[in-house]
């Protein structure tokens, strides 16, 4: 993960357009130029970065470059069992400070996170190094999180967004490290034990580490309390942690469902990637709509919206739907999901298909304006895939991409590609695989 991190190419006037000036006035462009820059070093393995502001409490977030695609395939589960452990270890040992704490996992990485006032820096950096990177593994402890998990998974099930997430990734690196559930599986969660636990934590210990905080903080003091905490002895990650893109699909079909949920992949460059911003802005064309929006005639709350393919939904080809790009650190996702009654399918994957074959072939510059300042916004919140350095060159690398960029990028990755394709609930009307597949070109004379 961290070493895909790219510092975007200085934003000169040459490469900026005319329309970012009409999304932002001079004086609020000016703005961001002052922003102070992250300050950034690396010590001992670990990098440190720190974004000094003025706010009443500091953000802490210790990512580490271990997550569900570094678990061995017996072991699938055990990063984000090891996140369940080193939160609750954080718990106890910041308890009584009032530090708001939250962890995460995701296929490429792990996360902890901390709030707390300036003047708990000295305790909270050393308890989040230490449950980080080297959590207990207390056999009952760890039983009562595998539970736990348990239940998560259960919860899952009922939840369609996540299991069409889960099959997609199935589908698009079957065979390979990324296709593992987060979670994993029940019966690889169950064989986990305290030694499965302590090998999972050595191998978090290898991976790359970031510690980064924002707010009334001083890059000096978060630097030498992070060189106090050593690392923890690593061992190294599995061997077969690397994606390879299959175009396939997976479907479970349950007619009990209120609905159908379909959702089609091409793959994208990883993070890092110079195309990611001129995806970035295919992506904000296609847009996302749901049944209960407001806007516009259409009866649906979408008759009016810019994105045709939202007018397209609004007219009851489908309840909602959104555009969605995931990028890892050598790979990614780029496509759409939607929800929709089964004879609506195939009407509607025809509509995505003909909007990704006109972002390949015909897009102009005319009709990405709005595209371009939903990505320039998306830059602003710190999401999108204008990679890292300034915040004004991240605004300007979005707001900049002209129509031949996007469509460059889109023949690249999209066009006459193969799709993962992953679907649940209610898909009997969604056509079979090959004709899904011969949707991504255009015969033309």
């Amino acid at each position: 993960m961290l070493k895909s991190i790219r510092l975007l190419k200085p934003c000169t006037p040459s490469r900026v357009s005319n329309s970012i000036r009409s999304y932002y006035s001079p004086g609020y462009l000016q703005y961001l130029r002052s922003l102070p820059e992250a300050e950034v070093t690396c010590v001992e393995g670990l990098a440190v970065a720190s974004e000094a502001g003025e706010a009443a409490h500091v953000t802490v977030t210790l990512t580490v470059d271990h997550g569900a695609r570094h678990d061995a395939p017996h072991e699938a589960g055990a990063a984000h069992l090891l996140t369940r452990l080193a939160l609750a270890a954080l718990r106890r040992a910041l308890a009584g400070t009032g530090a708001a704490l939250r962890a995460s996992t995701s296929r490429q990485a792990a996360a902890l996170l901390a709030a707390c006032p300036p003047a708990l820096l000295p305790t909270v950096v050393p308890a989040l190094l230490a449950c980080a990177l080297s959590p207990p593994c207390d056999p009952a402890e760890l039983e009562r999180h595998k539970q736990l998990v348990y239940l998560e998974m259960l919860q899952l099930e009922r939840e369609p967004d996540a299991l069409l997430k889960d099959y997609l990734h199935q589908a698009a690196y079957q065979d390979t490290a990324l296709a593992q559930p987060v979670r994993g599986r029940s019966d690889t969660v169950r064989a986990l034990d305290a030694a499965a636990a302590a090998r999972a934590a050595a191998r978090r210990g290898a991976g790359d580490a970031l510690l980064a905080a924002a707010g009334p903080v001083d890059h000096a003091e978060l630097l030498a309390l992070a060189a106090a905490c050593p690392r923890p002895a690593a061992a190294p990650c599995p061997a077969d942690a690397r994606a390879r893109f299959t175009g396939s699909e997976i479907r479970y079909r349950n007619d009990d469902w209120p609905a159908a949920h379909v959702a089609v992949a091409f793959e994208a460059p990883g993070a890092g990637h110079d195309d990611l911003v001129a995806l970035e802005v295919a992506r904000q064309h296609l847009g996302a709509w749901a049944a209960g929006a407001g806007g516009g005639g259409g009866g649906g709350g979408g008759g009016e919206h810019p994105a045709r393919l939202a007018r397209a939904a609004a007219a009851g080809l489908c309840h909602s739907y959104r555009a969605f790009s995931l990028a890892y650190s050598d790979t990614g996702l780029w496509g759409v999901r939607w929800a929709g009654d089964s004879r609506d399918l195939e009407d509607f994957l025809y509509n995505v298909q003909d909007e990704v074959m006109h972002l390949c072939c015909s897009v102009t510059d005319a009709e990405l304006g709005r595209a371009r300042a939903a990505a320039a916004a998306a830059a602003l919140r710190g999401a999108g895939g204008a990679g890292a350095g300034p915040l004004h060159a991240r605004v300007c690398a979005a707001a900049s991409v002209s129509a031949a960029d996007v469509r460059a990028a889109c023949s690249r990755y999209l066009y006459d590609a193969c799709p993962a394709v992953a679907a649940v609930g209610a898909t009997e009307g969604l056509p079979e695989y090959n004709r899904i597949r011969s949707g991504t070109y255009w015969l033309r004379l």
